[in-house]
C-alpha cells in the first residue's frame, strides 16, 4: 500500500481542480492520496448545476471572484483561504467514505470540537455546516473531497451565492450564512494553516511505515496532461455551458436534491436536454439527459425510453401531467 500526500501551493481554483483530476486519472491500485488545498476568492459549483442561478456572476466579476466547475456533483460553495479544502483520491476497489470522514471528524477532535457526519454529504457542529463533501466514481479511480470552513468571509456567503428559496426551506433555514459556523469562531486557535498541519500529522500517522511520497505540485502542474486538463475547466463553455433556446421547463425539488429539466423541443423532438441538478451523483443526471435527446416530445415516448434506460427508478418520481 503506499500513500502519498500533497499541500497545495497554488490559490486559482482551475488549477487546483486540475491537478486533483490529473491525480485521479492516474491513481495506481493500491494507491491513496491525501491533497491539501486552498483558493482565492471563488464560487464552485457542482458539475450539473446552472451558474447563473447558483450565484450572483456581476458582484463576483465586479469584484474578481473566480467561479470554477467541479468535476463532482453537489451545490455551490465559496472559497477563500479561510477556508482549507481537501481531497482523498483512490482506486475504486480502495473507495472508503466513512473512514474518509471520521479522518476529518477526528482532525478537529484534537481543537476541542465535536463535529458529526449529517445529511447527505455535510459535517456539522451542533446543526451548523463546517464542511461540505462530494465524490466521484470513474472507471478506475475513487475522488472523495470537501471543504473545513475556518475563517471564511460570512459576508461573502450571502453576496455571491444565491441558492433557491425551495432549497433553503428544505433545509429550514432563512440564509445560507445562517446554516454554516467558521472552526474559528468555536475555537480561535484554529487557522487554515494549524488544521493543515493537523490533518497532514494524522495522515502521516496513517502512512507510517509504509511507503509514502510527498508530491511535487510545482513539477506536476507542468505536466501536458495537467495542462490539458487546466484549458477545459478554465473555458467558458465548460463554465457557463453552451447557451441554447430551451422551449420547455419543469423545475421541482426531489429529496436527493434540485431538479430543473430544460428542453428544447424541434417538430416535435426533443434535439436538447440540459438538467441543472446539485445531486451528488452526477452520472445519473449525465445519464437522464441522453434518455430525452432524441425522445418524441409526449409523456409516452419520454417514460418509456426512460424505462428502457438505466434510470427507470426516476420515472415514478416524477409527474409529467
Amino acid at each position: 500500500m503506499k500513500f502519498n500526500f500533497a499541500t497545495g501551493v497554488f490559490y486559482n481554483p482551475h488549477l487546483n481542480l486540475s491537478l486533483e483530476k490529473y491525480m485521479l486519472d492516474n491513481v495506481n491500485k493500491n494507491e491513496h492520496i491525501f491533497f491539501v488545498w486552498q483558493n482565492d476568492p471563488t464560487v464552485v459549483i457542482g458539475r450539473n448545476q446552472n451558474a447563473e442561478g447558483e450565484c450572483n456572476l456581476a458582484a463576483m466579476e465586479s469584484d474578481g471572484v473566480f467561479l470554477a466547475r467541479r468535476y463532482t456533483g453537489g451545490g455551490a460553495v465559496f472559497h477563500d483561504r479561510g477556508n482549507l479544502n481537501f481531497s482523498f483520491i483512490c482506486h475504486k476497489d480502495d473507495e472508503n467514505i466513512r473512514g474518509n470522514l471520521d479522518f476529518i471528524i477526528d482532525a478537529c477532535k484534537q481543537f476541542g470540537i465535536e463535529a458529526k457526519a449529517t445529511g447527505r454529504n455535510d459535517i456539522t457542529v451542533d446543526g451548523r455546516k463546517i464542511s461540505g463533501n462530494a465524490f466521484l466514481r470513474t472507471k478506475t479511480g475513487f475522488l472523495h473531497h470537501g471543504t473545513i470552513m475556518i475563517n471564511v468571509d460570512s459576508a461573502a456567503l450571502g453576496k455571491y451565492l444565491t441558492p433557491s428559496k425551495e432549497k433553503l426551506q428544505s433545509k429550514g433555514v432563512a440564509s445560507v450564512k445562517s446554516r454554516t459556523v467558521n472552526l474559528s469562531s468555536l475555537n480561535p486557535a484554529i487557522t487554515a494553516d494549524s488544521m493543515a498541519k493537523a490533518l497532514s500529522d494524522a495522515w502521516k500517522e496513517r502512512c507510517s511505515g509504509k511507503d509514502c511520497t510527498i508530491i511535487d505540485l510545482n513539477q506536476l502542474s507542468k505536466t501536458a496532461g495537467v495542462q490539458e486538463i487546466y484549458r477545459h475547466l478554465s473555458s467558458k463553455e465548460w463554465l457557463m455551458g453552451r447557451a441554447t433556446a430551451f422551449t420547455h421547463r419543469f423545475k421541482t425539488r426531489f429529496s436527493w436534491g434540485d431538479f430543473d429539466l430544460n428542453l428544447a423541443v424541434d417538430n416535435g423532438v426533443i434535439s436538447v436536454c440540459r438538467i441543472y441538478s446539485d445531486s451528488l451523483d452526477p452520472d445519473y443526471i449525465d445519464a437522464l439527459e441522453k434518455c430525452f435527446e432524441g425522445c418524441e416530445a409526449t409523456k409516452d415516448s419520454i417514460v418509456s425510453k426512460l424505462q428502457a434506460g438505466d434510470v427507470a427508478d426516476f420515472v415514478t418520481t416524477l409527474d409529467f401531467n
